[in-house]
């Protein structure tokens, strides 16, 4: 039976994820609810949504939503997924679902009061090649990790009314593109950072054009990564082993992945390629939903409050 979706907002990325939903024959679109009502309506029509709401709360009162997906801006996520879950719906949010770590905490806990699923949209964790390059880290393959290198770093025009850079859209580069490799490092290593330490350069709105950070764990390995709204910089992330490394190429949307001995040389490769990702992040919440499951094993919801305790970190600062 197809996962029936109602998804909050009409930007860009829900215009995306109600693309990719077309093509997954594991879900189907019941509704779609913006601020506007006609681009709610032209969104239905362009996707084949069956309801259009010019409210959010109208879409998740209405019984034949399964699931929300919300896909507005930062400011609005903590708000709205509480809502939906109030309301009995399983939730799936964009990143980041929460940009404190106090706000992580709460949502969670409402989500297992309430026995409903919830996950962080955090589609590149569930890509084949990021899961392969995490299961040779887990099972030893380079031997204790020692340091992991990674950066989402991209020019965007500035723009201060923009999501990107306005802070009342809890803009900046950190919550926007510093999550990915904060949440890669924490699901390739399988643990959460013990001390963080960083330094940012700031926009002309005040909100962090550019983040560098360093993140210490348990196990004794480092990350070492990056990201801006005002730089672009190459997204090939390294894991540098006692025994070799891996590489991902493009970690953000990864369809490869190699591994390196000590010597240098590579002696294994994975590909798959795919036309979108974001499938296999459709296709895990499915699973996980159709099984009754309240959590993911690919973006556990400790590991959103421990990115989130990493914002308050460096934010802080």
């Amino acid at each position: 039976m197809a996962t029936r979706f109602g998804i909050l907002g009409a930007g860009g990325i829900s215009r995306r994820f109600a693309s990719v939903l077309k093509e997954c024959g594991c879900a189907e679109l019941s509704a779609v609810a913006a601020r506007d009502l006609d681009r709610a309506e032209a969104f239905a029509r362009e996707f084949g949504a069956n309801a259009a709401y010019g409210d959010y709360d109208a879409l998740l009162a209405d019984p034949a939503v399964d699931a929300v997906y919300v896909g507005l801006t930062h400011n609005l996520h903590a708000d709205l997924v509480r809502r939906a879950l109030l309301a009995g719906k399983a939730v799936l949010c964009e990143k980041p679902m929460a940009v404190c770590a106090a706000d992580a905490r709460a949502l969670a806990d409402l989500a297992r009061e309430k026995n409903l699923l919830l996950m962080e949209g955090m589609w590149t964790r569930c890509m084949p090649a990021v899961r392969r390059a995490t299961q040779w880290v887990q099972k030893g393959v380079i031997g204790p990790v020692r340091l992991l290198r990674a950066a989402f770093c991209f020019d965007a025009p500035f723009d201060p009314q923009s999501r990107l850079f306005n802070p009342d859209l809890c803009g900046g580069a950190l919550l926007d593109a510093g999550v990915y490799p904060i949440e890669f490092a924490m699901g390739v290593l399988g643990e959460h950072p013990v001390e963080t330490a960083g330094v940012q350069l700031p926009a002309e709105t005040g909100v962090d054009a550019m983040d560098l950070f360093s993140m210490r764990f348990p196990s004794g390995a480092m990350a070492e990564l990056s990201c801006s709204i005002s730089l672009a910089l190459p997204t090939d992330a390294v894991i540098l082993g006692a025994r070799g490394s891996i590489v991902v190429r493009d970690f953000l949307r990864s369809t490869r992945c190699e591994l390196y001995d000590s010597h240098g040389d590579c002696v294994a490769t994975f590909t798959e390629d795919v036309e979108d990702g974001f499938v296999y992040e459709i296709e895990h919440f499915c699973a996980l939903f159709e099984s009754g499951a309240k959590e993911s094993p690919l973006v556990p919801l400790a590991d959103t409050i421990a990115c989130a305790e990493v914002f308050d970190a460096l934010l802080r600062r």
